[in-house]
């Protein structure tokens, strides 16, 4: 059976892309609590997991951390900023350890694959073993999309579960 191969990023529109002489990935990693931010652990092994991705793939990679972010939406500065270099030709390649890393909207990832074939860059997830420079990763990417909404619709409905049997335990305080 043969095996698909993923293109490799077109460069264009940037004169520092034509000067580069590999490909440059921005590897992108996150993590929603500022208590994950602040022990650093999964930020850390997510730095090494992109470090080795993209060294065994023959691209350079810049590390681009957003700690503390849910990615509920796209409104995030250090992706915002990554997604504006890769649209101007800065960078080839968005890559994250996983689409859940990204985002958790099929909306919003839909978008972003659209963009991503559009303006000539790749989108590479590991986990989800996601390349839009297949026409199979760009299928699956829309798959992918819809389990991380659900995971991020199932979070939220155990919270407010939670949430309510919290209360449902607390004393009612009475009016002063």
């Amino acid at each position: 059976m043969p095996t698909t191969r993923t293109r490799t990023p077109r460069r264009r529109k940037s004169s520092t892309a034509s000067a580069r002489p590999r490909p440059l990935a921005i590897g992108y990693i996150r993590v929603s609590t500022a208590e994950q931010a602040d022990t650093g652990a999964s930020m850390d092994a997510q730095r090494a997991t992109l470090t080795i991705e993209a060294a065994g793939r023959g691209w350079d990679l810049e590390i681009v951390p957003e700690p503390g972010l849910s990615a509920k939406n796209m409104k995030r500065p250090a992706l915002t900023a990554a997604l504006h270099r890769l649209d101007d030709g800065d960078a080839d390649v968005l890559l994250a350890t996983a689409l859940d890393r990204v985002s958790r909207s099929v909306y919003d990832v839909a978008g972003l694959m659209r963009r991503s074939v559009d303006e000539d860059w790749l989108l590479v997830t590991l986990r989800d073993n996601i390349d839009t420079g297949t026409a199979m990763g760009r299928a699956f990417v829309q798959i992918a999309a819809v389990f991380a909404e659900l995971e991020r619709g199932l979070i939220s409905e155990r919270v407010k579960a939670g949430m309510a049997q919290d209360r449902g335990r607390r004393p009612v305080r009475s009016a002063p």
